[in-house]
């Protein structure tokens, strides 16, 4: 019989996860991305999906894919000109995360250095699954 590899293991475990998730505000429960699914990495550019552990000591804290970010997100950016600045929750303003595109961020773990640094604070935000039907 062919073992697996850890990879393919890994991912076999994580079919149950398959889905659309939405983030969501915890003080407001504003939906702030309707689809999250391929969008939030940890700080080395793994995908992160619901339930599953990261192994670096930088955990509390979401990266999102550039290019992906939702429109209300690349406002904020725009507006202070792509340098440094807070993501606030567009109903209640409550801070969610921070971008700084301008001294980056290097990783706890030290081995990587997250650019573009467009972060999402874990305790500020609900990953909820969208259940169709």
């Amino acid at each position: 019989m062919q073992e697996k590899s850890p990879n393919e293991s890994r991912d076999s475990n994580l079919d149950h996860l398959k889905g659309c998730y939405r983030l969501h505000c915890c003080n407001c429960s504003k939906v702030l991305v309707s689809e999250a699914q391929g969008l939030i990495t940890d700080s080395h550019g793994a995908l992160i999906f619901k339930g599953e552990e990261q192994t670096c000591p930088d955990a509390s804290l979401w990266y999102l894919k550039e290019g992906l970010w939702p429109s209300w997100i690349e406002e904020q950016i725009v507006e202070s000109g792509w340098t440094k600045g807070r993501l606030c929750c567009l109903a209640c303003k409550n801070r969610i995360g921070a971008f700084d595109f301008v001294s980056g961020a290097q990783c706890l773990c030290e081995e990587k250095v997250v650019r573009p640094a467009v972060q999402i604070t874990r305790a500020k935000v609900d990953l909820k699954s969208v259940r169709n039907g």
